[in-house]
């Protein structure tokens, strides 16, 4: 979904593009890359670099088994394994913050790799000429505790699964 005017918290400090390196511990020198292409297209007044940024949030493949590794995602990150950001749904264990200082639920934007994939597809047939400074996009937007609770849920159901599972191997004799 694109949508534009919008804050989102997908990132917890709001889009990449507002915010400035030192608040992001995970920028890897994102901050400095952008700043170097506005200051390449500014230098340039007759046939200024035309660029865009893609914010899409957290991938739902960050929670899958294996992390975003198990799609060979975020190699060398240090956040490509399972369990290096918010939840390890496998081993029931996580580091969350589920409200903001202020007390109001924490966010976050949730897109699959896939649709990130679509969606730059669809933007490069529309033509660079077309590109805001910066394209958002999202599957959905759900607070931390949501995740936190559809995370129970699905521990009990595989934990339900696994135990009928068991009960027909051990009486199915």
């Amino acid at each position: 979904m694109l949508y534009y005017g919008q804050e989102t918290d997908s990132e917890y400090k709001g889009p990449p593009t507002r915010r400035r390196g030192n608040e992001d511990p995970f920028d890897r020198g994102r901050a400095a890359a952008l700043d170097y292409l506005r200051e390449i297209s500014r230098r340039n007044t007759r046939r200024p670099m035309l660029f865009t940024t893609f914010t899409c949030g957290v991938f739902y493949e960050r929670f899958a088994r294996g992390g975003l590794a198990s799609k060979g995602i975020g190699l060398g990150t240090g956040l490509e394994q399972q369990g290096a950001f918010l939840l390890d749904v496998e081993r029931n264990t996580g580091e969350v913050i589920e409200q903001n200082a202020s007390g109001q639920p924490v966010y976050l934007c949730l897109t699959s790799v896939v649709d990130v994939a679509r969606f730059v597809v669809a933007a490069i047939g529309l033509g660079i000429n077309t590109w805001p400074a910066e394209f958002r996009m999202r599957g959905d937007r759900k607070t931390v505790t949501q995740i936190i609770e559809y995370a129970e849920t699905i521990k009990r159901s595989e934990s339900h699964l696994l135990s009928i599972i068991l009960f027909l191997t051990l009486y199915s004799s």
